[in-house]
C-alpha cells in the first residue's frame, strides 16, 4: 500500500507543481514589458534617425543640381556671349544668386595662358551649417 500512496503523493506533487508553473507564467511580467518597450522604442528611434538622413541627403543633392546648373549656364552664356572667342576679360567676379531658401555665390575666375584661357566657375552654398561647393572649369582657345 505503501507504493501506492507513494505513488499517488508522486501524481499529486506533480499536478501541483505544474499548477504552480501555469500560474507563474500567466500574463506578462514587468520585466518582459519594459524589455518588449525598449526594443520598440529603439527600433522607432533608429527608423526615425534613418528618415532624418535620407531627407537631409535629398536636400542636399538638390543643392547640388541647382550649384552644377548654376555654374554649367555660367559656362555656357561666356561661351555665347563671345562665340567661343578668347575675348573674355581676365579676373574674377563673384555674384549672389538667391535662389528659395539658400543663396548661392558664384565666382567666375579667368586666366590667360597666351593662346587660350582658362575659365572655372564656383558656386558656394551654406548648408545645416556646412559650406557646399562645386566647380567647373573650362578652356577657350582662339580660333
Amino acid at each position: 500500500m505503501e507504493s501506492k500512496d507513494g505513488k499517488m503523493s508522486q501524481k499529486v506533487l506533480k499536478r501541483k507543481c505544474r499548477l504552480t508553473v501555469r500560474k507563474s507564467q500567466k500574463g506578462i511580467g514587468l520585466i518582459e514589458a519594459m524589455l518588449a518597450i525598449t526594443i520598440l522604442v529603439i527600433i522607432v528611434l533608429g527608423g526615425t534617425s534613418l528618415f532624418a538622413y535620407g531627407a537631409g541627403q535629398i536636400s542636399q543633392s538638390k543643392h547640388s543640381r541647382v550649384a552644377v546648373q548654376l555654374a554649367s549656364q555660367k559656362l555656357e552664356q561666356l561661351r555665347a556671349d563671345n562665340n567661343i572667342s578668347i575675348e573674355i576679360p581676365n579676373g574674377e567676379t563673384i555674384e549672389s544668386i538667391p535662389l528659395e531658401d539658400i543663396s548661392y555665390e558664384q565666382t567666375t575666375a579667368i586666366e590667360d595662358f597666351g593662346s587660350y584661357k582658362k575659365v572655372e566657375v564656383t558656386v558656394k552654398w551654406m548648408q545645416m551649417g556646412r559650406q557646399h561647393n562645386v566647380n567647373m572649369a573650362t578652356l577657350y582657345v582662339k580660333r
